[in-house]
């Protein structure tokens, strides 16, 4: 952990993070965490670098997850099952505090999965990356987080990941080609429109 005013450095909080997110309220932080059973488990723990492991929110073939503006966890999990691809696809769900799984399901589609959620400043909607089945990029599609209905896609090419709000809510910043040699980061408008490229980089988060 990095404090931006004082420079001060904590850490390190994990030696196995595979993808770190800190929380709205800037208490804990989130990662992902390879175990010997093969999976992927979010693990939170205090952003102040006291104590060690501060509860699991979560085990299971989590590919990728992201906090609710109270602090909870979603995770991209596998949910329904495709019978005419005879496959599980990933949908998000709201994952229990105790670690047992999801308490909830936000939204999923079939024929899709659902990767990388990231929930709206004013908790309404849920940017998502919607890939074919098996792939971790695709589109930035919206959905509805109260209802979990598919709103629109707001990029349309096959290789984009990763999408995050900025504070206000109005844009969405999100990565294109995060696996290639020439990724780079753009945003666009989270009602949709032209795209605006920012910088090359593999990952983004948005700064107040």
């Amino acid at each position: 952990m990095l404090n931006r005013s004082s420079g001060h450095e904590t850490g390190p909080l994990s030696t196995a993070a595979w993808l770190a997110r800190l929380s709205p309220d800037g208490k804990k932080v989130g990662d992902l965490e390879q175990y010997s059973s093969g999976y992927l488990a979010v693990i939170t723990f205090n952003a102040s670098g006291a104590g060690t492991d501060h509860g699991r929110a979560g085990l299971g073939t989590t590919s990728s997850f992201g906090f609710t503006n109270d602090d909870r966890v979603l995770g991209a999990v596998s949910d329904q099952y495709d019978s005419a691809a005879n496959r599980y696809e990933t949908g998000i769900g709201l994952l229990a505090q105790d670690g047992t799984g999801v308490e909830t399901w936000i939204a999923s589609t079939m024929g899709y999965d659902l990767l990388d959620p990231a929930l709206s400043p004013n908790g309404k909607l849920l940017a998502v990356t919607r890939s074919a089945p098996g792939a971790t990029a695709g589109r930035i599609a919206i959905y509805d987080y109260a209802t979990g209905a598919f709103v629109k896609t707001l990029t349309t090419g096959s290789k984009d990941s990763g999408p995050v709000w900025s504070p206000d809510g109005k844009r969405i910043a999100f990565v294109r080609g995060a696996s290639t040699p020439h990724s780079r980061i753009y945003t666009v408008s989270a009602t949709g429109g032209a795209l605006k490229s920012i910088a090359t980089g593999r990952s983004v988060t948005w700064a107040k």
